[in-house]
């Protein structure tokens, strides 16, 4: 989970790598919220080879997935690597969306391009 200042740097560092990243996050399909939150960080962190999974269980048989309409948003390549200002990380997008995420609070928001 990357909820940490070091998971969230160990991420990045590991994306400037090429290496793969997985995401995948055991929330509430109800919680829009915490959806946003999980999204928008792995969004700061996100690479050429990244993938991110949100359901409400481990396996698929028991629990399934959601499809969220953000999913099918437009976003495009990244302008850059994340920047950082205390626990608050945000970055661009091609298409002009715009991430942000506060680790501490538990909050993020994408404004996406229209």
């Amino acid at each position: 989970q990357c909820n940490k200042a070091r998971d969230i740097e160990a991420a990045i560092n590991a994306t400037k790598r090429g290496q793969l990243l997985q995401c995948h996050v055991n929330g509430d399909l109800n919680n829009h919220d915490e959806f946003t939150f999980y999204l928008s960080t792995f969004l700061v962190v996100a690479g050429n080879h990244s993938y991110f999974a949100y359901s409400e269980g481990w396996y698929l048989k028991s629990y399934g997935l959601k499809w969220w309409p953000e999913y099918d948003k437009p976003l495009g390549p990244p302008l850059g690597l994340a920047e950082r200002q205390g626990t608050v990380y945000q970055r661009k997008f091609t298409s002009g969306t715009h991430v942000w995420v506060d680790i501490e609070a538990r909050k993020g928001n994408i404004t996406w391009a229209s």
